[in-house]
């Protein structure tokens, strides 16, 4: 079955879900706390809270958004990577939440935005051909730019005094390093391929030069092949340049965000926006 790692993902979701209503303490158990990270040493949470959702919707909108990138990503390298991928930016949203959140007596979020944004970083910067839209706008924006306010949005609704609002800072995090592990792989595949020169040696690098010799067996998808020859044949063209400028507007500013907020938190005040 194709994407079945994304199909087995979005089941984990709904049924880890259903568990949670039977077992009303499971999501304070499975949620990410940085108090009880902290101090009862509870790292399961940092991935474990990419797991559990805080109702249907939440749970609908993440499903959704591992069909549309989580589906793309497996197709390019495979499930088994797709599912490391979606594993490091979870890992890496909770991680980047708790540093932002760092002064909170006890942060908590759940959810799979993180992983969900990381995948999409991926996405938009592997085919950089690919549109994205808005369900209240009528428009498809160009996968880059909408990656880039996203991301943009996130930083400044990560400053806002909203009680309940949704878990922005994981957004950031899991885009920060879903985009720097999809900025690696691209760099990674171009290294060893080096310039091309002529379309005709495109097949006959192919074969030593494929995304399945770059990731041995985890990348033995077959549309490995028809992603380096589009790798390879977009290098010097615009869609692929667009790549790089989510690369420098869309990640970088993420976490040069971050860095500012290590330096001098107090920089950035989050009651500047009350709702």
């Amino acid at each position: 079955m194709e994407s079945v790692g994304s199909y087995l993902l979005m089941a984990s979701f709904v049924v880890i879900h259903f568990a949670t209503l039977g077992d009303d303490s499971m999501l304070d158990r499975w949620c990410l706390s940085s108090y009880s990270i902290k101090q009862r040493r509870q790292w399961y949470r940092l991935i474990s809270a990419g797991f559990v959702h805080s109702g249907w919707l939440h749970l609908a909108l993440n499903c959704l958004g591992i069909w549309y990138f989580g589906t793309l990503v497996e197709e390019l390298v495979g499930p088994i990577l797709m599912l490391l991928f979606f594993i490091l930016s979870v890992i890496g949203g909770s991680i980047y939440s708790m540093r932002l959140r760092r002064f909170d007596h006890d942060y908590q979020a759940v959810g799979a935005s993180g992983g969900v944004m990381g995948l999409m970083m991926m996405s938009v910067m592997w085919v950089p051909t690919v549109k994205l839209g808005l369900f209240i706008l009528p428009v498809m924006l160009p996968g880059w730019l909408f990656a880039v306010i996203i991301n943009w949005a996130s930083m400044a609704f990560s400053l806002t005094d909203d009680k309940h609002r949704i878990s922005h800072e994981g957004h950031l995090g899991g885009a920060f390093w879903g985009g720097l592990i999809g900025a690696m792989v691209m760099m990674m595949v171009f290294g060893m391929v080096g310039d091309i020169a002529l379309e005709s040696e495109l097949d006959n690098m192919a074969s030593e030069f494929s995304l399945n010799s770059l990731m041995g067996p985890f990348g033995s998808n077959p549309v490995s092949h028809e992603m380096l020859m589009r790798w390879m044949g977009m290098r010097y063209s615009f869609d692929y340049s667009m790549s790089w400028v989510l690369l420098w507007a869309g990640i970088l500013p993420v976490g040069l965000f971050w860095l500012l907020q290590e330096i001098q938190p107090s920089i950035f005040k989050r009651k500047w926006w009350k709702k």
